[in-house]
């Protein structure tokens, strides 16, 4: 299931369910992972495809995987670190 937020009455950000922490079982995160790479591929309208990632981490395989796809596909995307807000002084020094 896709979670639909209308931004200023002017586009949709699409929320895709699922991936990288989600504690479900690996049969539903490979059920949502071929939805998602369904939604990706086939929808028409998608303009960019921007790609949370842990801050406070290396990216994840899934990161790396996704981002590979991203590229192999020329999708246009962004991506954002999160979470930035959580690392002291010192960590943020070490990730600039």
């Amino acid at each position: 299931m896709y979670q639909l937020f209308l931004i200023n009455e002017a586009f949709y950000f699409v929320d895709l369910p699922g991936y990288g922490y989600a504690k479900v079982s690996k049969m539903m995160r490979k059920d949502w992972g071929t939805m998602a790479e369904e939604y990706l591929a086939k929808r028409r309208e998608l303009v960019l495809s921007i790609q949370l990632v842990d801050s406070r981490h290396l990216p994840t395989e899934l990161d790396k995987q996704l981002h590979e796809w991203l590229v192999f596909n020329q999708k246009k995307h962004l991506i954002v670190a999160t979470k930035a807000d959580k690392l002291s002084k010192n960590q943020l020094k070490k990730k600039s």
